[in-house]
């Protein structure tokens, strides 16, 4: 018998005491507006905190699982939401969730 710890896929783990650093950051956001294949800007919520050179995942929003992609934050206004990417989204992606109450 070992003193080894069974751990599986992408987890961290600590059998003493772990510290962490930094700001809180804004996680995640959703479109506000669809995103169309080839767009280099796309609209989110104002007020996050994002700063160029952040990493963005869009997850696939269609039927096919291998359209989700990443993408890197060339400017973001945090007045209007609008982000400006390095480069051209590869495939499109719904936006602009709307709440059950605005659906009547």
């Amino acid at each position: 018998m070992t003193n080894a710890a069974e751990a599986g896929n992408k987890l961290i783990a600590n059998n003493g005491e772990v510290k962490m650093y930094g700001l809180p950051r804004s996680r995640m956001s959703r479109l506000l507006a669809e995103a169309q294949k080839g767009a280099t800007t796309v609209t989110v919520e104002t007020g996050l905190d994002w700063v160029a050179g952040d990493m963005l995942g869009f997850a696939a929003t269609g039927l096919k699982h291998k359209e989700a992609e990443s993408a890197t934050i060339l400017s973001y206004n945090s007045a209007t939401g609008i982000i400006v990417l390095t480069a051209p989204l590869e495939f499109y992606h719904f936006g602009r969730a709307v709440s059950t109450a605005e659906n009547y």
